[in-house]
């Protein structure tokens, strides 16, 4: 939660800069410090969307794995996507055109 908090933090305090400040978070990837089930390159597509972000893309944002979640979802959650109540509510930004 620091992190998130981190984020917005500089998000706003950068947002006069031609900078993007959004937080990546790669799930249970598999390395060599933990044996996660996701292969190290299934964030792959969420860093080619967040790299080709414009001068009017998001900022102080976190993604995972394709979807836009919460900055502060419930600590009880070990899924990041089910600590949403209605997943239908995240926003799958892969299948979105990059803004300019």
């Amino acid at each position: 939660m620091a992190l998130n908090g981190f984020v917005v933090a500089a998000a706003l305090e950068n947002r006069d800069r031609n900078v993007k400040i959004n937080l990546l978070a790669p799930g249970p990837t598999d390395t060599e410090m933990y044996p996660g089930p996701l292969p190290v390159d299934a964030s792959h597509p969420t860093v080619d969307h967040l790299l080709g972000l414009g001068r009017d893309g998001p900022t102080g944002r976190m993604y995972w794995l394709g979807y836009e979640l919460p900055l502060f979802p419930d600590l009880g959650a070990t899924d990041l996507a089910a600590s949403v109540p209605d997943r239908q509510r995240l926003r799958f930004v892969l299948d979105e055109p990059a803004p300019d």
